[in-house]
């Protein structure tokens, strides 16, 4: 499991990621959220997916920029591995 910070809002959130070999589990327990995905999805995929799910608990906005930084810490990590 790895664990990253991300800035939202003036504020630091620790993102819980594990990756295994089909799926990837996002945590971030200042929200009280978690989610579990398919690592087949493609990033545009997993956006999509991450906006719908955080739409429940953000406004529109916050659900998008949260969505695309998750996304891109994903991307970035797939990268590297």
């Amino acid at each position: 499991m790895r664990i990253k910070s991300l800035q939202f809002h003036g504020m630091m959130m620790n993102v819980y990621h594990y990756r295994s070999n089909d799926l990837i589990m996002l945590a971030i327990p200042e929200l009280f959220w978690s989610i579990e995905l398919s690592k087949e999805l493609d990033a545009n995929q997993l956006y999509e997916e991450l906006v719908m799910q955080l739409f429940n608990l953000l406004t529109e906005v916050e659900a998008d920029t949260l969505a695309r930084n998750i996304t891109d810490l994903i991307r970035n990590e797939s990268k590297g591995e």
